[in-house]
């Protein structure tokens, strides 16, 4: 049995998840998904997720405020998260 490690793409365009996906799903990554506006440390929990990129490069705001959510968890404290 092989083993996909889970990542969290949070705040991507679609077309940015797919690209993500397309190169990490070769490497077995397997990718979810969430916007700015979804409750972000429901999300990251309920991922399961070892790891999360956090897109601040969207237009959506909210990212700085999801990123100091996820970082005041001391549940996340040691989950690797990128900022792209």
């Amino acid at each position: 049995m092989s083993y996909t490690r889970k990542v969290l793409v949070i705040g991507a365009e679609p077309a940015t998840v797919s690209l993500y996906n397309s190169q990490l799903e070769p490497a077995g990554f397997s990718l979810a998904s969430a916007s700015l506006g979804d409750p972000i440390l429901e999300k990251v929990r309920d991922s399961k997720a070892e790891a999360v990129l956090l897109d601040l490069s969207s237009p959506s705001p909210g990212g700085a405020e999801a990123l100091r959510r996820i970082r005041g968890e001391s549940a996340f404290e040691s989950l690797p998260l990128f900022v792209l």
